[in-house]
Order: C-alpha cells, then structure tokens, then sequence
C-alpha cells in the first residue's frame, strides 16, 4: 500500500493552500484547504501552516487507513519541513519525492478551481504555461492583483517575501 502527499498555492502569493493525502491503492484522495489568512506575517513568521500541515496530515492518514510502515511519498516543497520532523520523530517512513500521476493534477486543479471561485481567470491559451512555469503564475497572479489592488489585497499572502511588500 502507497500514500502521497503534495501540495499546491505554496508557491504563489495569492489565495489559499490544499494540501492532498492519495491512497493508490483505492485511489482516495483526502483534501485540507489552508486559508490565505494564515499566510500574513505573524503566521509566516511563527510557521503556523507548517505546524497546521501537521495536524492535516495526521487527520488524512487516518481517513486513509494508514498503517505502520508503510512507506509514505511525499512532496519535497519547505512546506513540509514540520511534517518530516514529526514523521522521524514518530518513526513513520517516508521518502520525499517529486509528486506526479492523479494526485498532482488532483491537487493543482484544486488550486485552480479556488483561483476562480476568487475571480482570477486563466486564459486557455495561458494555461499550460500557467500551470507549469510558477514565474509566469506569480506574474499573472501579481497583475492581477495590481488591476483592482484594494478589493484583491485580501488574497494575498502577505507574509511571503516575494509578496507586495
């Protein structure tokens, strides 16, 4: 039996960041959402996402049915980086690996679904680019922002270096 773990948003500067937990084997997928408010500066700081990615992994193992020793494969992304710590801790094997197959598009598209439900549209003939260059993402997300800077700044995470601050 085969967990994954991936993320998607960490890397942008706005809206909120998932989080998914893929079984293989049966192909269930358990999803936690990160609000963008966590992102703002005292969060940032004091790493509070990375300790919330704690407890999110922790509950999608368990509606998973995670069992002892299984190995789990999980994204190499810094988001992780409390995870790891409480994966050795509890002895819990794992591998950090470049997500790929179902649970990468799952997860992305996740992303992309949220970028819309706050009114950021991709351009179909952007989207490949869009979702495969996060220089590009970044570009468009902060032009985006910049067109209508007062009602949009609510999405940003304001405690990200590369942000608008």
């Amino acid at each position: 039996m085969t967990i994954e773990i991936d993320d998607s948003g960490t890397g942008e500067i706005v809206g909120s960041v998932f989080i998914g937990i893929h079984r293989i084997e049966t192909g269930r997928i358990f999803f936690k959402e990160f609000p963008v408010y966590l992102f703002d500066e005292y969060g940032m700081s004091m790493k509070h996402p990375n300790f919330k990615a704690i407890d999110a992994v922790k509950q999608g193992l368990e509606e998973l049915k995670y069992k002892d020793n299984e190995i789990i494969h999980i994204c190499q992304g810094n988001f992780f980086d409390k995870v790891w710590i409480y994966f050795r801790q509890e002895n819990i094997p794992y591998k950090k690996s470049r997500i790929e197959g179902k649970l990468q598009k799952e997860i992305e598209k996740r992303y992309k679904l949220h970028l819309e439900k706050i009114g950021f549209i991709i351009k179909p003939e952007h989207e490949s680019k869009f979702l495969e260059d996060y220089k590009f993402r970044n570009k468009c997300l902060k032009t985006w922002v910049s067109k209508d800077y007062k009602n949009r700044l609510k999405y940003v995470k304001a405690g990200y270096k590369n942000g608008f601050y």
